[in-house]
């Protein structure tokens, strides 16, 4: 067996290590974006001369341009560029030489979004892992779908997640608050103020390496400016109990999500969504004034948001701003509709037996009859019928798609569970290459 395994920058030879212990006798080609960390750069692809464009489609090109947060930011013809040229090298690498699979990371970049194209193209697998939402647990994915896994999910299991969702007291572990959202926030922006200003220049020339997107970062806009005019911020949100004094009947909640981020540019259908801000924006308009649209700050957004934003959509007498620290818990309990692209708070509104509608198809959109995919909101939609379905068989069905295990995908992930992670690759792979699937 001989395996591709994708070493992206900031997780070391994690992937390497746990292809390692889960196929110790599979033979290994590297790939990295970084010079020198691996048998293959992709240097050597996209720097290559003559004009390659025509690989991919137009409409195609656009995709993987829209997707990329670096790509979406230079010139759009040096983006075409990049894009083909590495296609093309990839392919050929793919036409000489013979990979079984390839394991990586989860896609968030425009050289995984194009790898994981051409391993497509030619019917192999990329393998990947995600935490989940539900503590203790993981999944295999690399666009956000789920994956069955070749397991035994018994009622024991069901009934303790179940529980663990249903409890009044349920968080995830990754829960935040003000102290430690400002905190980690100039931490963040600290880091990669440095490493914009100051490593990765440096990086660029000791490499010789300009077009890596991994040293051409975009830092977000406002972000130390918002600290100053944290009560400006604050005037615009709203707490649970002003939803008093709404017709909650004609109302739909609608979570934002964290940005940037992969759930929203490579695991949502449409490529636009990527502009988060402007798509809020356009369902908004394109809603009915009488329906009432209650957003929900995410919680690792807490003054991260551009303040323009919420001006923008506060002058919509239809639409509430709920505070990112209010409890999600207490909105789902009191409204009937919920709006979403994908996360956590669709599935725990189906536990509840709410209507989900959902502007993508997501990792959980075909596993309960309460969901419906939805171009706008209107009276129509918000009025769909809740079908009473069991959330023992709606939740089984999406432990098919996770597996036990700590997974951390940040600096901690060689703190993540290893052996059950390796384990289930191996479990994984061996039924996927068994069974041509994917």
């Amino acid at each position: 067996m001989k395996v591709l395994v994708h070493l992206r920058p900031g997780e070391g030879d994690f992937y390497l290590q746990l292809l390692k212990m889960a196929f110790p006798d599979a033979e290994t080609l590297t790939i990295s974006d970084e010079k020198n960390k691996a048998d293959i750069w992709i240097g050597n692809y996209i720097y290559k001369e003559g004009n390659q464009l025509g690989f991919f489609k137009r409409e195609i090109e656009d995709e993987i341009i829209t997707r990329c947060r670096y790509l979406r930011n230079i010139d759009k013809s040096l983006a075409r560029n990049l894009v083909n040229r590495l296609a093309v090298g990839l392919d050929n690498l793919f036409i000489t030489t013979k990979i079984d699979f390839v394991l990586g990371g989860m896609i968030d970049c425009y050289t995984q979004d194009v790898l994981e194209r051409i391993v497509l193209k030619h019917k192999k697998t990329y393998v990947s892992f995600v935490g989940h939402f539900i503590n203790g647990y993981a999944r295999i994915t690399s666009r956000g779908e789920l994956n069955n896994i070749p397991r035994i999910v018994n009622d024991t299991e069901v009934e303790a997640a179940l529980n663990q969702l249903l409890s009044d007291n349920y968080a995830p572990k990754f829960k935040l608050n003000r102290k430690k959202s400002i905190r980690d926030m100039l931490i963040i922006y600290g880091r990669e103020y440095i490493k914009k200003y100051i490593y990765f220049p440096a990086k660029k020339l000791i490499n010789w390496d300009f077009l890596n997107y991994h040293y051409n970062t975009v830092i977000q806009k406002g972000i130390v400016k918002n600290l100053f005019i944290r009560n400006s911020i604050e005037k615009y949100y709203k707490y649970e109990n002003s939803l008093d004094y709404i017709d909650l009947n004609k109302s739909v909640y609608m979570p934002l999500h964290f940005i940037p981020e992969a759930t929203i540019d490579y695991w949502a259908d449409n490529a636009q969504f990527a502009y988060q801000e402007d798509t809020i924006i356009n369902i908004i308009n394109n809603t009915p004034q009488e329906i009432n649209i209650i957003i929900k700050e995410h919680p690792a957004m807490y003054l991260r948001r551009n303040i323009s934003f919420y001006k923008k959509i506060s002058d919509y007498k239809n639409v509430i701003i709920i505070h990112p620290y209010e409890s999600s818990n207490k909105i789902l309990n009191r409204v009937d509709s919920i709006a979403v692209f994908t996360g956590s708070v669709g599935v725990e509104a189906l536990l509840r037996q709410k209507r989900v509608l959902t502007f993508t198809s997501n990792y959980y959109s075909d596993l309960h009859p309460n969901i419906h995919k939805i171009s706008e909101l209107n009276e129509e939609t918000i009025n769909k019928e809740i079908i009473s379905y069991p959330n023992k068989l709606f939740l089984k069905d999406l432990l098919q798609g996770l597996f036990i295990s700590k997974f951390y995908n940040d600096k901690s992930m060689f703190l993540s569970d290893m052996a059950k992670m390796s384990e289930t690759l191996k479990i994984y792979v061996e039924y996927v290459l068994s069974n041509n699937v994917g």
